[in-house]
């Protein structure tokens, strides 16, 4: 048990709460304390100290101090002392066995504010299952830790042998079995693909294309050749001719052609009549339409030969067989194939011979172009230089395309390789190949090691799952039966219900349950359904919430096998509750000081400490008997321990009264409007205690004379009769100096002589009416 509270400094208001002498503890203390005094500073202390906490503590420093918290108790089990100390930073040991009620119990595992959340659920199932269901819990929370340290081992294996997968998957990865000769596979495998992929390059590969035959149409020549004009003027031709004789250019004909549509009457160079000239006349005999487009046929007939057999034509065929060389020199890899032969010289020469006998002819048809020029014969051995020139490039072509068929053929043939079938067949020798490496089996390994003991920790998280279910069911079961008798002890009108454990809040179970109120199922809802729907937010009162979780908390306590090792410390444990609840906390708390090995208990309710002690004193012996004390306010405004007279606090305000105007009276006070204040309510507590079934607590002064002056034998009221004058005339002094009868109370002056001797009236009053 905790046995001396030694020192506490820099904790809130508890700058420094021991001055003196350390505060001692009993098996059964009380420490009493108005709201705002520290007591659930102290409390949190204490929960810290259970817990081993050091934020908490450090949380609470006072505000306007530079010095760390230190806190000191002493332990005292008998046999063994221990000095438990925080001095800034941390505790030194703990008291596990400390287990606390206050708000932040409610908060964490019954309910906040207006909701019973997921957190509340899952902290009131570990509370309420006790040390067993709570080791076997811990051992499930264990083993997720183990199972998730065991997935994060798989993980790191993943991430390690991602670059070793290739196109595999892990799990195909790990499988992977080893092959002999393993090297000769890869290397037959890498050129099979290299030929494979080759062969993609080969159908792309160029070819030798064929010869166009030369293509040239006679007919049209000969016709052109051997056209004749009869139209033209006999001399015109002779004159003209003889004319142009006198002249070497050859562009003279064509000049004197052009000039023909130029001048009109007169020479465009001299400028003299040229009308009656026989060399004009001639002119326009010999240049007439006909002539013209004669002589045109025989110029384009002369650029055709030129296209067909000229040296454009020539150097296209020449490029043509020597691009096809070089394609042919490149098949040769792959496919038997001779050279094309083929004489270009002899084709350039024949190709030259025809074009000169063709221009040949033209030449002289431009020179005569009235006469018929050529013989069959001339057009027969052309054209059939022509054909033997064709035949041969026709035999050229004839190489060409067998090439072309053995290509195909060839092609053809190795297009039955797939080169990524060819391309995954290796890939997978080489990732065989890298499974084998001695880091990655050492990182397979431990990948399947983990899968493995993960599957092992799995089946064994479901058995003790299993173990754990069973005793929530259990334990669940029985500790429903237990709170709602203790909430039925309370005199509440409601319990709960379909208590048990459920696992929706993912791998740690929680609990949950529901309410019942006047025979109705209401569920715990959500902090929205206030406003929407019956739920824990709005069917409950705050003296039935808080009754709820002191019934939860006791029903665990009575089920603990080692209470008799238990240290419980109460925080205001009747706070909201009525007169009827607190007589009942009570004596629940008496029970538990029974089995409990220390009760510390905090109270800003001086009545109910009182009451408390006196329950304790009657139940328990004189070793028992409780040790109360008080925090209450010290130097700047900082709390202190000290000795607590309960009985003097609890006196009552009739009490507190008495002694005001006593002191007065007796020449012990000077607050002469303290004094005045009090008399009223002296006699006011004097009635109420003398008649207590009579006069109603809160009834006024006046209302309560007037009752008097009406009241008649039986009415015990009618023994006031000889002293009602006297309550009077006391009533009228005290009621100014009281707000609801004179608004200007505070004002109102005193003459102390008068007062003083109002207040020896009171006293009279009191003691000689009885």
């Amino acid at each position: 048990m905790i046995n001396k509270i030694i020192r506490i400094k820099n904790i809130g208001l508890l700058f420094d709460a021991v001055p003196e002498a350390p505060v001692k503890l009993e098996k059964n203390t009380i420490i009493y304390a108005e709201n705002g005094r520290g007591k659930s500073t102290l409390t949190s202390v204490f929960r810290a100290c259970s817990l081993n906490e050091s934020k908490r503590v450090k949380a609470q420093k006072t505000i306007d101090s530079s010095d760390e918290p230190v806190i000191e108790l002493l332990k005292d089990d008998g046999d063994k002392k221990q000095s438990i100390l925080f001095s800034g930073t941390s505790w030194n040991a703990s008291v596990p066995e400390m287990i606390v009620f206050d708000s932040e119990f409610v908060d964490q595992n019954v309910y906040s504010g207006f909701e019973v959340g997921s957190g509340q659920k899952k902290s009131l199932l570990e509370f309420a299952l006790g040390d067993d269901a709570v080791a076997i819990k811990n051992k499930i929370i264990e083993l997720n830790e183990k199972i998730r340290e065991e997935t994060k081992k798989r993980r790191d294996a993943e991430k390690k042998l991602t670059g070793f997968l290739g196109k595999l998957s892990i799990e195909n990865f790990v499988v992977l079995a080893p092959i002999k000769k393993l090297e000769e596979k890869i290397k037959s495998a890498e050129k099979k693909l290299a030929n494979a992929k080759r062969s993609v390059q080969i159908q792309k590969q160029p070819k030798p294309i064929s010869i166009k035959n030369i293509e040239f149409k006679f007919d049209s020549l000969i016709l052109l050749l051997q056209k004749e004009m009869k139209t033209l003027e006999d001399n015109a031709e002779a004159i003209v001719q003889e004319h142009l004789q006198k002249h070497s250019s050859e562009k003279t004909e064509d000049w004197l052609s052009q000039g023909q549509s130029v001048y009109e009457q007169d020479c465009p160079f001299c400028g003299q009549q040229v009308d009656d000239v026989k060399l004009i006349q001639a002119y326009q005999s010999y240049f007439s339409d006909e002539y013209n487009n004669l002589k045109k046929d025989i110029k384009r007939q002369t650029a055709e030969i030129k296209r067909v057999f000229g040296e454009s034509s020539l150097l296209n065929t020449k490029n043509t067989i020597k691009t096809n060389k070089t394609h042919t020199e490149s098949w040769k890899e792959h496919i038997l194939i001779s050279d094309i032969e083929f004489d270009i010289r002899g084709c350039e020469t024949q190709i030259s011979s025809i074009q000169n006998e063709l221009l040949y002819l033209t030449n002289e048809k431009q020179n005569k172009p009235l006469d018929s020029i050529g013989t069959e014969g001339d057009f027969k051995k052309t054209e059939k230089n022509l054909d033997v020139l064709n035949q041969k490039i026709n035999n050229y072509n004839k190489q060409v395309q067998d090439i072309l068929e053995k290509i195909e053929v060839y092609i053809n043939k190795i297009k039955g390789e797939n080169v990524k079938e060819l391309t995954d067949d290796l890939e997978i020798l080489e990732t065989i190949q890298k499974r084998q490496n001695p880091t990655v089996v050492s990182i397979v390994n431990s990948y399947q090691n983990a899968i493995s003991r993960k599957k092992e920790l799995q089946q064994e998280k479901e058995l003790v799952r299993d173990e754990l279910d069973s005793l929530m069911e259990k334990t669940l079961e029985k500790y429903q039966k237990r709170v709602n008798r203790l909430i039925a002890s309370f005199h509440a009108k409601f319990a709960i219900e379909k208590m048990k454990a459920d696992y929706r809040s993912g791998g740690n179970p929680r609990s949950n349950y529901g309410l019942v109120i006047r025979g109705n199922s209401i569920k715990l809802g959500k902090r929205d359904d206030k406003l929407t729907t019956q739920s824990f937010a709005n069917a409950l009162s705050e003296a039935d919430k808080r009754t709820l979780a002191f019934s939860f908390f006791v029903a665990r306590l009575e089920q603990d096998r080692n209470l008799d090792k238990r240290i419980i410390i109460l925080d205001d444990p009747v706070s909201s509750l009525d007169i009827n609840r607190r007589r009942e906390t009570i004596r629940t708390i008496v029970k538990l000081a029974d089995s409990c090995q220390q009760l510390i208990v905090f109270s800003h309710d001086a009545y109910f400490v009182r009451d408390l002690r006196d329950k304790l004193i009657d139940k328990h012996s004189d070793s028992a008997i409780p040790k109360i004390h008080e925090i209450h306010q010290g130097e700047k405004g900082y709390s202190v321990f000290d000795t607590c007279d309960i009985d003097n606090i609890c006196a009552s305000t009739y009490y507190y009264h008495y002694q005001i105007v006593s002191d007065y009276a007796n020449a012990k006070s000077s607050d002469t409007r303290e004094v005045a204040k009090a008399i009223r309510p002296l006699l006011e507590g004097y009635l109420h205690r003398r008649f207590p079934n009579r006069i109603s607590r809160g009834q006024t002064f006046g209302k309560t004379l007037r009752d008097i002056k009406d009241a008649e034998s039986p009415d015990i009221l009618s023994y006031l009769h000889p002293v009602l004058k006297e309550l009077n005339e006391l009533n009228d002094y005290a009621s100014d100096f009281h707000h609801d009868t004179n608004l200007d109370a505070d004002n109102t002056p005193i003459n102390k002589t008068e007062l003083q001797s109002f207040s020896e009236r009171a006293l009279k009053l009191l003691h000689q009416s009885g």
